[in-house]
């Protein structure tokens, strides 16, 4: 009878601790895991305020994914060792076995979790490098057009000055001379250039022009 009662008092015992263990381990992974979430919203606020991308953030959430897988499986490997301290057959085996299993459950979801966070975080980045390699192709257009416009910007100023010297310059021509042939010709042809300089001309207003110019230098030759 003593044996008995010594054995139901280890065996009650033993059910207290465990449970007692439980609750500590519970409480401590509670806060631990309080403790991520906070971080990752002070985290979280702080990268987007600095204009953080889609897959930074996401980044972010996987990593305290991870810590809370770390903290509920260091918290498994402290109650395994109570557990296997034990008789298989003892309450308190059963309620710490009971307690493992659960927070494996826990452990699983927060792996399915990560899981989709990465497949997320993938697309994400393809997203991220397709819309850079679209930024950087907008980007180069833009410089492209830019140097276009103001290489004819300049070349139409070139033209226009050398029309304005040619034009000077038959001023000073005698009538009906040689050399005022030959400068209204050189006048044609800066004008030419200036009018098939003119922005937005399709392929047969610019033939157009190439033929009345041609038209016109015969014109003066047959003077």
């Amino acid at each position: 009878v003593v044996a008995l009662a010594a054995a139901f008092k280890d065996s009650v015992s033993s059910v207290e601790l465990a449970t007692q263990s439980i609750e500590g381990y519970n409480n401590a992974l509670q806060s631990t895991n309080d403790l991520i979430e906070r971080n990752l919203s002070i985290s979280l606020a702080r990268a987007e305020a600095a204009g953080a991308s889609e897959s930074q953030l996401t980044r972010l959430r996987g990593k305290a994914l991870q810590e809370q897988i770390r903290a509920t499986i260091k918290v498994n490997r402290d109650l395994a060792t109570q557990r296997d301290a034990l008789d298989a057959t003892s309450k308190a085996w059963f309620l710490l076995n009971s307690e493992i299993e659960k927070n494996n459950a826990v452990i699983e979801s927060l792996n399915t979790e990560v899981l989709v966070t990465s497949i997320n975080l993938e697309k994400q980045l393809a997203d991220e490098r397709k819309q850079s390699a679209e930024e950087a192709a907008a980007k180069a257009k833009e410089q492209r057009d830019k140097a276009i416009a103001a290489a004819a910007k300049q070349r139409a100023k070139e033209f226009a000055d050398f029309k304005a010297g040619v034009e000077l310059q038959l001023l000073a021509a005698e009538e009906g001379s040689k050399e005022q042939l030959e400068l209204r010709k050189r006048l044609l042809k800066a004008q030419l250039q200036i009018d098939l300089d003119a922005e937005g001309l399709s392929i047969n207003q610019k033939k157009l022009l190439i033929q009345d110019f041609f038209k016109a230098r015969t014109d003066l030759d047959k003077k």
